[in-house]
């Protein structure tokens, strides 16, 4: 009886953990991906092992990543290396894939199938609003936008509210070409998973949730800030992380 509650007290307590880490804006789903992930964390620091690239070697006992930057400034934490060059080489094959895809589309690239998805669930936005969603650079989100335009995919008016400001909606024309690339681009999703079995599918989305959430939200600060400045931002939520 004693060791259900001990365990029941703990649940609560992990519950109130990520109640704040979430500031309200919780689900079952997103709790079990959040608590999978925070497990991930903990057998990653004691373990403190990271496999070499192309083998099942392991480099033993490395030291936590602000530490050893800290110590050696001068040469990177192997775990980050190895994780930018995954992540580097995976968008390359996501790429390779989406050309299949693109090839009987008039979408020109994925921004324009995701900006197309976003339209698709509201009734319209103001560019940069459309731009922001989507992370894009401003340059480049103005020539998706343009592109889209002379489509016919989207349609541009003036905002009520503003009138010095456009706002932009999706096509019927612009819906139909959506609709007809999500089934091919399922497929590339379906691909790009590749062998992994269904349990390590959610690991791998528990650990990349978390580091995703940490640059979505680092995204507009990083704009005016020095690439010493993001680094000493990152070193700080890692100590907070440790602590």
């Amino acid at each position: 009886m004693k060791l259900t509650f001990n365990l029941i007290q703990e649940l609560v307590n992990l519950v109130q953990t990520y109640s704040e880490e979430k500031q309200g804006q919780v689900s079952l789903e997103s709790f079990i991906l959040w608590l999978n992930r925070e497990e991930l964390f903990k057998k990653e620091a004691d373990s403190r092992r990271y496999f070499r690239r192309g083998s099942a070697s392991s480099i033993a006992e490395l030291p936590e990543a602000a530490s050893h930057t800290a110590a050696d400034p001068d040469h990177a934490n192997p775990a980050d290396v190895h994780l930018t060059l995954l992540l580097h080489q995976l968008s390359k094959h996501f790429k390779l894939y989406l050309k299949k895809v693109l090839l009987d589309s008039d979408l020109v690239s994925m921004d324009g199938h995701m900006f197309l998805s976003v339209l698709s669930e509201t009734e319209s936005l103001r560019k940069m609003e459309l731009i922001r969603a989507n992370f894009s650079e401003t340059p480049s989100g103005i020539e998706v936008i343009k592109r889209l335009l002379r489509k016919g995919f989207i349609e541009e008016f003036d905002d009520p509210d503003d009138g010095r400001s456009k706002r932009v909606r999706i096509t019927s024309k612009g819906k139909a070409e959506y609709q007809k690339t999500l089934p091919p681009i399922r497929k590339v999703i379906e691909v790009l998973a590749g062998r992994l079995t269904h349990e390590k599918k959610i690991q791998l989305v528990s650990l990349m949730d978390g580091l995703n959430d940490f640059h979505a939200d680092l995204h507009e600060q990083a704009k005016s800030l020095t690439l010493d400045q993001l680094l000493e931002t990152c070193r700080s939520e890692q100590s907070a992380t440790q602590e």
